[in-house]
């Protein structure tokens, strides 16, 4: 009698997850047919996605019901398919084109000092001021230490 119990109880809990999710996998590549390596992959709307592989295949888990995922690497079109999910695998590959993006103007400046050293030193000149406002408590600490390790039976060193 408590086997039955138990088997009714394990089928009571675990019956009910079995359908919350189902994968979604492919492999995404360029019009050549060679992969493209860590596309980012995302749910429309949502902060859940994850990135292909380096041989451009992608894993999703994701609930029964119609998603829109999202397809996106610089260099490529963005491409969005709406996946009916139901409660086993699919597979979708993905080819993203090539997108080619012009910029309408570069301007190249050379006045010889790199526009960092500005922002340091006006960093550096508002510490001075900074370090006057609030009481500051400094410490120069030297630390000396050995450590032995015990030997193991079987390990010679």
């Amino acid at each position: 009698m408590l086997v039955r119990f138990r088997i009714f109880l394990y089928l009571l809990v675990g019956l009910p997850t079995l359908g919350w999710s189902a994968p979604l996998r492919g492999v995404i590549t360029d019009p050549t047919g060679e992969p493209i390596p860590f596309v980012s992959v995302y749910v429309e709307n949502t902060t859940y996605g994850v990135a292909a592989n380096a041989k451009g295949e992608y894993y999703l888990e994701l609930e029964p019901g119609t998603h829109r995922v999202v397809f996106q690497m610089l260099g490529f079109a963005t491409q969005t398919l709406t996946v009916e999910m139901g409660t086993s695998l699919q597979r979708i590959n993905v080819v993203l084109e090539l997108q080619q993006l012009e910029l309408a103007e570069v301007t190249i400046y050379s006045s010889g000092r790199d526009p960092a050293y500005a922002i340091i030193e006006q960093a550096q000149e508002a510490r001075k001021q900074y370090l006057q406002q609030f009481e500051a408590y400094t410490r120069t600490t030297y630390t000396k230490a050995t450590s032995e390790v015990a030997p193991v039976k079987g390990i010679r060193s």
